[in-house]
């Protein structure tokens, strides 16, 4: 033998399509096993109990069926719930974004200007019937400044009502 020859495989009793054949795996799985240590079979004698020593030393080694099964599903389960939940975080973001091109939604900030502006309004319009009432109902019995003020009330909730109803007709609210 010379010394650039390279080295023989191992000799088993069986070539390793067979082996893999008889223990239920592929060429490259019996390889690989045999490289991390696995027993192979010399003797054509010794291939049955080699086969069941097979499993044995998988099973130790890698693990069982079950086991690789539980920790693959364990793992597709919250690889496909992450899934779900960017899906589901898309399609949001996508009708977010169509309601605003569409002029169906109206951001946060626009609803905050207006009804900003609305409860200013009403904080006015009632500052301004005190004043105005004051003056009117001087000399009036109590009973009717009551009805005149609850009138007055009733009109500015009325005007109120309307501008929040105008702004709810222009569509939802968004976080823009």
């Amino acid at each position: 033998m010379r010394g650039d020859a390279l080295p023989r495989p191992p000799q088993h009793a069986k070539s390793i399509a067979e082996l893999a054949t008889i223990v239920g795996v592929n060429e490259q799985t019996l390889r690989q096993h045999s490289s991390e240590g696995c027993p192979m079979p010399a003797t054509e004698p010794d291939v049955v109990p080699w086969s069941k020593e097979y499993h044995v030393w998988r099973k130790n080694v890698h693990g069982g069926y079950h086991d690789r099964l539980q920790a693959r599903s364990a793992k597709d389960e919250k690889q496909r719930q992450a899934e779900i939940e960017l899906a589901t975080l898309k399609t949001a973001e996508l009708k977010l974004r169509v309601g605003e091109k569409t002029r169906q939604l109206v951001s946060r900030k626009e609803v905050v200007e207006l009804a900003s502006k609305s409860v200013l309004t009403v904080k006015q319009r009632l500052n301004a019937m005190v004043q105005k009432m004051q003056g009117r109902l001087e000399n009036v019995p109590s009973h009717v400044v009551a009805e005149e003020l609850q009138a007055e009330v009733d009109d500015i909730c009325r005007a109120f009502a309307q501008s929040m109803r105008q702004t709810h007709d222009r569509g939802e609210v968004t976080d823009a």
